[in-house]
């Protein structure tokens, strides 16, 4: 489930307007696939005091917290979840690739070597099921070489903070992304966990200066820092030119 133990609300990052809606369901979601001591633990926001509870405050909590004790929790989400991933994997995928590429990619699609391709559809599969969104990032090697393996590096459903579109050529095109890459570590001097912010994004470049372009440029920056990102860089010959620090402040 979704490791929501690294989230620091206090740190600036802009979140497109759906996933701040939908934040809120995944987190019930995570909850009930946890079972029933999940849902026990979070209290008052899936078991509710009654009135006589509220009001009496000197037996109020005695009297929830038996009531709490003895509630009952149906693993109904776990068990349509594990039977509709087991419906899923009735029979493998059919995996369809020119000859040249499966004789030096498959069956590793990522720098690591111990990740299948049924690895990735099973990853996806299941976030899809559970979250109804997921995202793969692809990015093919420079030099082919038997030992490099194209990079597919997948995003979890809360990884997805922003995105958006563009009007390109008469069509609605995806124009950015912004995916984290946080993760937690340790203070070596502490021993205190501490959140390690890293931050991607992908954009596309459709236009410059009003004109839309023949073709579409691609860009990404990497950060650390809060993350203010230009939608709409200049391109190498026109009037401006992107500044990687001042993207990334």
């Amino acid at each position: 489930m979704a490791d929501k133990s690294n989230i620091d609300n206090s740190y600036y990052l802009p979140q497109q307007e759906s996933y701040i809606k939908y934040q809120g369901v995944w987190d019930i979601i995570d909850d009930c696939l946890e079972g029933e001591d999940e849902v026990k633990s979070m209290g008052t926001k899936y078991l509710h005091k009654t009135t006589g509870m509220e009001m009496d405050s000197t037996y109020g909590d005695k009297m929830y917290n038996s009531y709490r004790y003895k509630a009952q929790w149906y693993d109904f989400p776990s068990t349509f979840l594990e039977n509709l991933d087991g419906l899923l994997w009735q029979k493998d995928p059919v995996i369809d690739v020119p000859t040249d590429m499966e004789k030096e990619f498959i069956p590793s699609p990522s720098f690591y070597s111990n990740k299948s391709f049924l690895d990735v559809y099973r990853e996806t599969a299941l976030q899809v099921i559970t979250y109804s969104r997921h995202a793969i990032l692809l990015d093919p090697p420079q030099v082919r070489k038997s030992v490099v393996y194209p990079h597919i590096v997948q995003y979890n459903t809360r990884q997805i903070k922003h995105w958006g579109f563009v009007d390109y050529k008469g069509q609605s095109v995806l124009q950015y992304v912004l995916l984290d890459e946080s993760s937690s570590s340790f203070d070596n001097e502490h021993l205190a966990k501490k959140t390690v912010h890293k931050y991607r994004f992908l954009g596309l470049k459709t236009h410059d200066n009003g004109v839309e372009l023949d073709e579409p440029m691609y860009y990404s920056y990497i950060g650390t820092d809060d993350f203010i990102a230009i939608f709409d860089p200049p391109l190498p010959d026109s009037d401006g030119s992107v500044d990687v620090d001042g993207v990334l402040v």
